[in-house]
């Protein structure tokens, strides 16, 4: 179990920096979308093996009858770390939560902004989209741009108006 653990968090780790490599091709949404949630997964995974982790050590030392050896500081700064680590499971589980609901959107809002130093890897990367993502994609655009402009409207009426 632990050299599992210790494989899957390397594994995060080196994926992780390959993603920031612009030398590697750009990630389709579905892939991007995949590895955000084997990222997650690793993380409820690694959480949650702490928090075991963290528990069992914890009960060996409640079970002492003398309860002199423990100072309270001790106990305290172990319930503070198991308060911690189950949070940290909880983060990690709404963010496997997340991941699994990203959208195209998502994608094009997140991901698709880092790689605006990498005009090679964009025009490589919408040749392989499906019509259906581009389509979608051009959808945002024109709902984007509608609404940015209806703002600008919106400000120089206010502008004028204030001015007059």
């Amino acid at each position: 179990m632990r050299k599992l653990i210790l494989f899957l968090a390397g594994f995060v780790f080196c994926t992780g920096s390959f993603a920031q490599d612009p030398a590697l091709p750009a990630l389709s949404f579905q892939t991007w979308k995949e590895q955000q949630i084997l990222e997650s997964q690793n993380q409820v995974l690694r959480s949650s093996a702490r928090l075991t982790q963290l528990k069992s050590n914890k009960a060996p030392t409640a079970g002492l009858k003398d309860s002199a050896t423990l100072t309270s500081s001790k106990i305290k700064k172990s319930e503070d770390t198991v308060s911690a680590a189950e949070r940290d499971l909880l983060r990690a589980q709404e963010s496997l939560q997340t991941a699994n609901g990203l959208t195209l959107e998502d994608y094009v809002s997140i991901y698709l902004p880092s790689l605006q130093d990498q005009p090679e890897s964009l025009h490589n990367l919408v040749q392989k989209f499906t019509r259906e993502e581009l389509a979608e994609m051009v959808k945002m655009l024109v709902n984007k741009g509608v609404s940015s402009s209806s703002n600008a409207r919106r400000n120089n009426t206010f502008a004028s108006s204030k001015t007059r």
